[in-house]
């Protein structure tokens, strides 16, 4: 995934969970640069968060909020995001 691609993806994110989970509470840079994070941190499927339903959407943004350490970049407290790419993965074959 090019940078911008993955930079545009992002702010998709970010501006739908300002409107439908933070409704305005937070700012969209801190929403976007923590989904950047995490998404580094843990590798989420970012076209997968994107496009989940309204309540996979809000485990992994409130999760990602709740848990991730601004001081460190990690994510916490043992919280894996739905959309982590460990979960998106296809099997490798036996």
């Amino acid at each position: 995934m090019t940078k911008q691609r993955r930079r545009k993806l992002i702010h998709a994110i970010a501006k739908r969970a300002s409107s439908e989970i933070f409704e305005g509470a937070r700012d969209l840079i801190s929403i976007d640069m923590d989904i950047d994070y995490a998404s580094r941190h843990i590798g989420i499927n970012l076209v997968r968060l994107r496009d989940f339903d309204a309540f996979n959407f809000a485990h992994d943004i409130c999760g990602i909020y709740r848990h991730l350490n601004r001081t460190t970049l990690r994510l916490e407290d043992c919280f894996i995001p739905r959309s982590a790419a460990i979960y998106t993965r296809k099997p490798q074959p036996a």
